[in-house]
């Protein structure tokens, strides 16, 4: 099968996904390529596909048939090449090659590829879908694939089990290459040569913090105790730093004399005695010498 581009004025009128056959290029409303305009002939032209391999061949039209600018008689058509029947031109292209894709990477038909060729594609359990699931757990019309503006989305048909993206539950999604879309037990990961990554979640910024207060010291008092003295209320003060309030000197209690030893005493007294004794004695002999 291939996807042909018919285009008029340079503005795309018409695309068609042909077969394997003959597939008629003319004016008249026979021709399965229809180009209604007076300057194509009733029965213009025609392709002939195989596989991947289309003939054009033209069909004695009056204005002939051009191949990239040459006019042909038949030739072989490479795809992307451009066949010119006056006022139109048409291209064609692989579509499962260029298509997007889902890959069944759980449930029971894993690695099957599944190309997306239509613009609206129901998928479910029912021999009617157009993607036909292997799987009890999807509901027989489960969902719907549109392709739109260029993007592909997913809706929910009313399914018993519901439609899941990357996990979480949803009705209605666009899908970006990579995600996950889980239809009962099957999950599908969605592929794209021309689409689009699902953007980045946004990074939140950090939570700018005040800096916090230095501690300030003070000295008070003339015994000159420290004491931490911190902003805020007693509440918030540190609980291992201790204050002691300060005391006036008056009411500050004085320490007292230790009491003397009692072997200290003895000899003390000892030693003012015999210095007695000694000073009487000097006071004896002095007046004993002491001249009549």
């Amino acid at each position: 099968m291939i996807r042909l581009e018919i285009r008029k004025d340079g503005r795309v009128v018409r695309t068609l996904r042909l077969g394997d056959g003959v597939h008629g290029i003319g004016r008249h409303e026979s021709n399965e390529i229809r180009l209604d305009d007076v300057e194509v002939s009733r029965r213009h032209a025609r392709l002939l596909i195989d596989g991947h391999t289309v003939v054009v061949e033209d069909l004695g039209s009056n204005n002939g048939t051009l191949l990239d600018g040459s006019e042909v008689a038949r030739a072989v058509m490479p795809s992307g090449a451009r066949v010119e029947v006056t006022p139109f031109t048409m291209s064609w292209v692989d579509p499962v090659k260029d298509a997007a894709s889902f890959v069944v990477v759980e449930g029971a038909q894993v690695g099957r590829r599944i190309p997306l060729l239509d613009d609206a594609l129901s998928i479910g359990r029912g021999d009617d879908q157009d993607i036909v699931l292997d799987d009890k757990g999807a509901s027989r019309s489960h969902a719907i694939l549109v392709f739109n503006d260029g993007v592909w989305a997913a809706r929910d048909t009313g399914s018993a089990n519901g439609l899941f993206l990357n996990g979480d539950p949803t009705r209605d999604t666009t899908l970006f290459v990579g995600d996950l879309l889980q239809v009962g037990n099957t999950v599908l990961r969605f592929e794209d040569p021309k689409g689009r990554r699902r953007p980045a979640p946004s990074v939140p910024e950090p939570v700018a913090f005040a800096e916090e207060p230095e501690t300030e010291i003070h000295t008070q008092g003339s015994q000159a105790e420290t004491a931490l003295v911190m902003p805020g209320s007693e509440e918030d003060a540190p609980t291992d730093v201790m204050v002691s309030p300060l005391v006036p000197p008056s009411a500050q209690e004085v320490p007292m004399a230790a009491p003397a030893d009692p072997g200290n005493v003895g000899l003390i007294a000892l030693v003012v005695t015999v210095m007695g004794i000694v000073l009487f004695l000097v006071m004896v002999l002095a007046l004993v010498g002491t001249p009549g």
